[in-house]
């Protein structure tokens, strides 16, 4: 999508209700208009999230400056994420990211997914974002769409009883008031589940999408590049969204996901924990 298609969206969006609009990729800092991307949904009164690797923040960090929360992946200490991130340096790029954020108030969450090589690495990660003042997420690797397969997924993924007790011991260091931003309820359904995903009630297509970058509207994001997807740029946005036809899937463990789903059904923890931590900025 240009620009001009990309105003249409949230053009069509906003005047749905939409209440949050959150940009990720691949990297999507890499577009050379997503600052008057950011600024036009924060005109239209948007919360607006950015999912990025950190690497282009210090940098771009103008093009931001209207951004609500801003969402950096990091995988384990500065040898763990180089080596998962395939680039020497990438541990310094989240680092050089939160520290030009902070220059500019912007809230910063960390995520954190959860493999066979970092699964003893989550302690490290909880006391990362207690030492940088940010707040911190998990989700386990799962296979959907976009990932490669689900041999690969399988040989990525940490043998049950590591999984097990390292959520156990999130869950634990969460009720003694660590930032970690997903709810109990989350953490007891991906212990209860894992790693057969067992299929909650889900408002994909109906309280949420995911739009790809050539303009498709998809139920979810793990669906982008199925064929459940309708051209928002041949019918309208609008369009798109309320003709989407959900297809059945066997459920994910996308964080995000289960606990708004969660909220959505009235889960009073998920509710009390997403009210703690709204970390929105001060509109200007």
């Amino acid at each position: 999508m240009d620009t001009r298609d990309v105003f249409r969206m949230i053009d069509e969006f906003s005047a749905l209700g939409i209440k949050r609009m959150g940009f990720t990729g691949g990297e999507p800092l890499l577009r050379e208009d997503i600052g008057n991307i950011i600024s036009y949904t924060h005109e239209k009164g948007i919360t607006t999230t950015l999912f990025s690797n950190g690497a282009l923040i210090p940098k771009k960090i103008g093009d931001i400056e209207h951004l609500d929360l801003l969402l950096l992946s990091l995988d384990g200490p500065p040898q763990v994420h180089d080596s998962m991130r395939g680039m020497k340096g990438s541990f310094e790029h989240v680092l050089s990211a939160i520290r030009a954020a902070r220059e500019v108030a912007l809230p910063v969450w960390i995520n954190t997914v959860i493999t066979k090589a970092n699964v003893d690495q989550l302690s490290f990660l909880v006391d990362f974002a207690v030492e940088n003042r940010v707040k911190v997420m998990f989700m386990p690797v799962f296979n959907y769409t976009l990932t490669a397969n689900q041999d690969t997924i399988d040989g990525l993924s940490a043998d049950e009883n590591s999984f097990k007790t390292a959520v156990r011991d999130l869950i634990a260091r969460k009720k003694r008031g660590a930032p970690i931003v997903n709810s109990l309820s989350y953490f007891r359904y991906i212990l209860k589940n894992w790693p057969d995903s067992n299929r909650l009630q889900c408002w994909a297509g109906h309280n949420f999408c995911a739009v790809g970058p050539d303009g498709m509207v998809y139920p979810c994001h793990y669906l982008i590049g199925s064929d459940c997807g309708v051209d928002g740029r041949a019918v309208g946005f609008k369009n798109a969204f309320e003709s989407l036809e959900i297809p059945k899937c066997k459920g994910c463990f996308g964080n995000a996901y289960v606990d708004l789903n969660l909220f959505i059904e009235g889960n009073l923890n998920v509710i009390l924990n997403t009210l703690k931590h709204i970390e929105l900025r001060k509109r200007v």
